[in-house]
């Protein structure tokens, strides 16, 4: 577990720390939640209850860090590298190590990096190899290196784990395109004076009415209507 300095005070029943309900009276014009407390009138219980919420709201932000997300919350003084931290944390939480995401612009916003299968450092991308590992290598990355998904140009199946539905997938697999036919198999018309089949074995041979729509042959893929986003994951 990761190291949370920040503790909270007077956190135990029976503390002397003034209730909710006397320290809202506190309030207004004179009252030391507007202008803090005076020398010589500062009341201990009061003084706990200021400590309490804010070393309270610390350590529940440090636990956040540190429990939820696996990052040290160090107390040293260091805002800077507190705030990327909780930033770095709160990333984490929300969009985890290995999600990916399609993005309406051509440049990954910061934390991602394009799913476009380059080869990155296991050192500098820690938390994303802790999460993918070499899922997506095809070798040759070398060293301390591991691939990142290949999404450019492809459509996304939902991994079957399995249901049967498209069985002897691996995650991360590739598989090419294929156009599901007629069940029992089937040709296609390649002319008008070709063999027609009917029901109960009968043939016709002659012109046919009408026109019979052909495959095109013009393009490299079958694909349905599609708009083109940026693929990302998240490191």
């Amino acid at each position: 577990m990761a190291t949370n300095d920040f503790l909270p005070f007077a956190g135990t029943a029976g503390s002397l720390v003034t209730s909710q309900s006397d320290w809202v009276t506190l309030l207004g014009t004179g009252g030391a939640l507007e202008e803090g407390f005076r020398v010589g009138i500062a009341n201990p219980a009061q003084v706990n209850k200021a400590i309490r919420q804010a070393t309270t709201m610390a350590a529940a932000i440090g636990s956040l860090v540190a429990d939820n997300a696996s990052l040290p919350a160090l107390d040293d003084g260091d805002v800077p590298a507190l705030t990327e931290t909780i930033v770095r944390a709160l990333g984490r939480l929300l969009a985890p190590p290995g999600q990916v995401s399609y993005f309406a612009m051509n440049t990954p916003p910061a934390g991602w990096l394009k799913a476009n299968g380059a080869v990155v450092s296991q050192t500098t991308y820690a938390d994303l190899y802790a999460a993918i590992g070499t899922t997506f290598n095809t070798g040759g990355e070398g060293v301390g290196n591991f691939r990142l998904p290949e999404l450019r140009g492809e459509f996304v199946r939902s991994w079957d784990d399995g249901r049967g539905i498209d069985s002897g997938r691996a995650l991360g697999s590739w598989q090419g395109d294929n156009v599901h036919g007629p069940a029992g198999g089937g040709n296609l018309i390649l002319s008008a004076t070709d063999n027609v089949g009917f029901q109960g074995g009968s043939t016709y041979t002659g012109a046919l009415a009408g026109t019979i729509a052909a495959f095109s042959t013009t393009a490299a893929d079958t694909r349905p209507r599609n708009v083109a986003l940026l693929a990302c994951i998240r490191y």
